[in-house]
């Protein structure tokens, strides 16, 4: 690598690029730099990597055994800044609706589930929270679980440490002015629709 780095200026959580060197069992070696490859878990990987291929790892610390590196929290860091930046935007996020959330509710003497919302995998293991008011422009008519396992976009309307409020109600509602501003600036007062 072009950047040479002392392992006393490192930190843990820091992202680096390196390119792989080597493919053990159980680990991936890649070369940072550093006085030795930084050893990353196999298992981090979505698909095999190849030598030469170049990562973006996090550090994780130096070792008795090494330098131990993780893509997933390097990968974890890249998607937490995408998704606070879409939020300063106001751009839609992809997710995975991946469990509808109930509370029991005492009505007269009977307990009755409530639909409360839903967890949204929003990739890399961040999760959102999708509000039941927040699916459909109007109230759910479909049995919630048929959402379950579906892809939508998403416009993040709140941001929390480590927690992000969805919404899917908002994008309709743009597209569907959207629309409605279209229709009304090609019609004109007396043609016929």
């Amino acid at each position: 690598m072009a950047d040479s780095f002392d392992i006393s200026q490192i930190t843990p959580g820091q992202i680096v690029k390196g390119r792989v060197a080597y493919i053990g069992e159980k680990d991936v070696f890649v070369e940072c730099g550093f006085k030795s490859e930084v050893s990353v878990p196999l298992v981090e990987f979505d698909q095999r990597p190849n030598i030469g291929d170049e990562v973006e790892i996090a550090i994780i610390g130096e070792f008795a055994q090494g330098i131990v590196g993780s893509k997933t929290k390097a990968d974890r860091k890249q998607k937490l800044a995408e998704l606070k930046e879409k939020f300063a935007t106001g751009e839609p996020v992809k997710g995975t609706i991946v469990k509808a959330l109930f509370a029991d509710q005492l009505v007269g003497d009977s307990r009755i589930k409530i639909l409360k919302g839903f967890l949204v995998d929003l990739g890399t293991g961040l999760k959102g929270f999708l509000p039941a008011s927040q699916v459909e422009l109007g109230k759910i008519k479909d049995d919630p679980l048929t959402y379950v396992n579906r892809e939508f976009e998403f416009k993040i309307i709140n941001k929390k440490e480590g927690q992000f409020i969805l919404s899917r109600k908002a994008l309709l509602q743009e597209e569907l002015e959207k629309k409605r501003k279209e229709f009304f600036a090609n019609v004109k007062v007396g043609d016929e629709v």
